[in-house]
């Protein structure tokens, strides 16, 4: 006696759901076997067609093994699920400015819609996904594999075992703290362990060229745009510094006019042609084009917040995404930045994995004398602890040294530089 049919992958179709001819009359020679109580295999459903004198329908099938139906169907789905979405978008070209809010309503209820169609996705019990995940702790603590990309900071590694996949980290200080520095500091690191893609809306592929030679060279980067400046020495070896950075997978998008749906675009088709990705930072969250500009700057930000929360998730590697604090925090005793001082946003403490937040002092030395510290706070760590210390920043040259041994002990030593 055979087995009975697994008709499961059959609910929801019927003949209305095809618009060309070709398919229409697979769909029925499908049903034909069905009703024979056969399952409609590629051989069976090209040789009914060719029976019936349509033996010029080409049937195609991804994997012989399963019926003809299943992979079928699977294609049907997304034909849905697109067809959804090109018609609430269509609705929306057409509306007027007053219902916009109604309209993009419609166009994410489509996006859901068509996500429920396409979506095989089962829960997975929990003993199999302990089972799962015994390899990855085994070797990560016979020190086999990292859990995160190296920061190059011991502090922030101890802290946070390094950046991990799927993490959303936030650089947040305000305008000329060092953020964006600090963030092509993290990316420079961080190309030489994988792929990195960095999207700069703020400053040009020219600064960014010039800090970088600044940084491999030594040389004071405002330097370099002054005639006769630079030793000839030092210019002569340019080559030689741009050639050391010829295998280094450090990749650079520079607009000033970027959404987060172009973003996630661009960082996927990155991840597709390079196999993999081992971080992507955004300079920054005031610099990417919200959404929906009618709606309140806080529920903005919190829509590009969760963008790219979500593009982390996708991509399975780090997000970093630079953003403002409050310039007021200035005029405060200690001017210390708190998590409270997030520029437009409450919404960073929720999606957020780590959040630092950075800050100019002047410490006091062991001989009585100060010196220029910038202060990295890493004030929420969802999977380890929050803890504070000092990099010291030459800007001259746009490099970064940890001060090991010098603990900010939550006091104010000296008032914190201003912007």
């Amino acid at each position: 006696m055979s087995a009975p049919l697994d008709l499961t992958y059959t609910d929801g179709i019927s003949l209305d759901s095809f618009v060309e001819h070709d398919n229409k009359e697979i769909w029925k020679a499908c049903e034909y076997l069905i009703s024979r109580g056969k399952q409609p295999a590629l051989k069976m459903v090209q040789a009914l067609l060719k029976h019936r004198g349509l033996d010029d329908i080409q049937v195609k099938q991804n994997d012989a093994d399963i019926p003809l139906l299943k992979d079928f169907r699977s294609v049907l789905q997304r034909l849905m699920a697109k067809r959804l979405v090109d018609s609430a978008l269509l609705q929306s070209s057409n509306t007027t400015s007053e219902n916009s809010h109604q309209s993009l309503d419609a166009v994410k209820s489509a996006v859901r819609m068509a996500e429920s169609i396409i979506s095989e996705r089962k829960p997975v019990a929990f003993t199999d996904l302990l089972a799962d995940n015994k390899d990855y702790i085994l070797k990560v603590q016979a020190g086999e594999i990292r859990a995160g990309v190296d920061t190059g900071y011991p502090t922030l590694q101890r802290l946070t075992s390094g950046f991990k996949p799927q993490e959303l980290v936030i650089l947040a200080a305000r305008p000329k703290e060092g953020k964006s520095a600090l963030a092509w500091d993290f990316c420079w690191t961080i190309a030489h362990q994988g792929p990195v893609l960095f999207f700069s809306l703020e400053m040009t592929a020219r600064q960014l060229a010039i800090r970088s030679l600044s940084k491999t060279m030594r040389v004071e980067h405002h330097s370099f745009y002054k005639p006769g400046e630079v030793d000839k020495s030092f210019l002569s070896n340019i080559q030689r510094h741009i050639d050391v950075t010829t295998e280094l997978p450090l990749f650079v998008e520079h607009s000033s006019t970027l959404t987060a749906a172009q973003v996630a675009s661009c960082a996927r088709r990155f991840k597709a042609e390079h196999g993999t990705l081992a971080m992507v930072a955004v300079d920054h969250t005031g610099k990417v084009t919200p959404r929906d500009s009618a709606l309140p700057r806080p529920m903005q930000v919190e829509g590009i917040i969760s963008d790219m929360k979500d593009l982390a998730v996708e991509l399975e590697c780090p997000v970093m995404l630079l953003h403002h604090l409050n310039r007021d925090l200035k005029a405060r005793a200690n001017p210390r930045p708190l998590l409270t001082d997030l520029k437009d946003s409450g919404a960073v403490e929720a999606y957020a994995d780590i959040v630092m937040l950075l800050h100019n002092e002047e410490v006091e030395r062991a001989n009585g004398s100060t010196q220029k510290q910038l202060l990295v706070d890493v004030a929420a760590n969802r999977s380890g602890e929050a803890d504070k210390f000092y990099l010291r920043f030459d800007k001259s040259v746009m490099s970064f040294t940890e001060m090991i041994g010098i603990e900010p002990n939550g006091k104010q030593q000296s008032k914190g530089r201003g912007g």
